[in-house]
């Protein structure tokens, strides 16, 4: 995968600044827009499809979540087990 330079935000306090939520958001941007690549580029990345998914249960795409979940369930063969837990995760936080 392609390396992703991340700033560490100096002093970052509790309550971010204007600045450093927009920095946090563009670096956020660009790892999604990674990690697609290399889901378009290789649909079998396990790893790329696990921390899409990932992502889209913190950003609260459980619909989207579940979908790249059900997909890494059915070619899993090295993050069988982060499936089965990341279902579960799901499950729980969408019916909150």
């Amino acid at each position: 995968m392609a390396k992703i330079n991340i700033t560490r935000l100096p002093n970052a306090t509790p309550e971010y600044d204007a600045s450093q939520f927009d920095q946090m958001i563009r670096l956020l941007d660009q790892i999604i827009f990674l990690l697609n690549t290399v889901i378009l580029l290789n649909p079998k990345n396990e790893e790329a499809i696990y921390n899409l998914a990932k992502l889209k249960l913190e950003s609260s795409d459980y619909q989207k979540s579940k979908e790249l979940n059900d997909r890494l369930n059915n070619i899993c063969d090295k993050f069988c087990n982060q499936s089965k837990k990341l279902k579960i995760e799901i499950e729980n936080l969408s019916k909150k």
